[in-house]
């Protein structure tokens, strides 16, 4: 049993208001069902908010996914969950984050090295990042109608292309 608005959120579809990280993480990792509503006047003295039941069936197994990547792109894409995806990843902010996640990824397979790994520039990263944005027409639609699939293919466009969000 939850506050209402938390419930909600956790069972939330994509394209309804209420979805949002919350709702993309936990059902990556449970299957989720609003049960029931409960009335604050079942409950003596009453709170003051509305509560209701939700079921959490876990994964089994868990999906084969990396958790800190995952939330790595869902952290981008929810940010700013109305704005259109491409958007998102064209904005400097987005675009030096993932330029950073990039060098770290590559001094972390280099054992923290950069010497003698082929890293590219920034130019070069932008350029990578618009060449992904163009091909795929998922970049176009909005962050909160997304699905899980939706997400999980994303996340493979871009650790196919080198892209990670660790």
């Amino acid at each position: 049993m939850f506050q209402r608005e938390f419930a909600l959120r956790v069972c939330a579809l994509p394209g309804s208001e209420a979805y949002c990280r919350l709702s993309v993480n936990s059902q990556l990792l449970a299957r989720c069902s609003h049960l029931m509503k409960i009335s604050k006047n079942s409950f003596n003295p009453p709170p003051k908010v509305e509560s209701s039941v939700i079921r959490l069936d876990p994964r089994h197994p868990p999906p084969p996914i990396d958790f800190e990547e995952w939330d790595g792109l869902v952290k981008l894409v929810f940010n700013r969950k109305n704005k259109k995806v491409s958007s998102i990843f064209r904005t400097k902010v987005a675009l030096q984050t993932l330029y950073n996640s990039y060098v770290s990824y590559i001094k972390m397979e280099n054992g923290g090295s950069l010497e003698g790994a082929a890293t590219m520039s920034i130019e070069a990263f932008k350029e990578l990042v618009e060449s992904l944005l163009q091909t795929e027409p998922l970049f176009e639609r909005r962050g909160r109608s997304l699905s899980l699939e939706d997400v999980a293919h994303l996340l493979s466009l871009f650790n196919t292309r080198g892209v990670h969000f660790i």
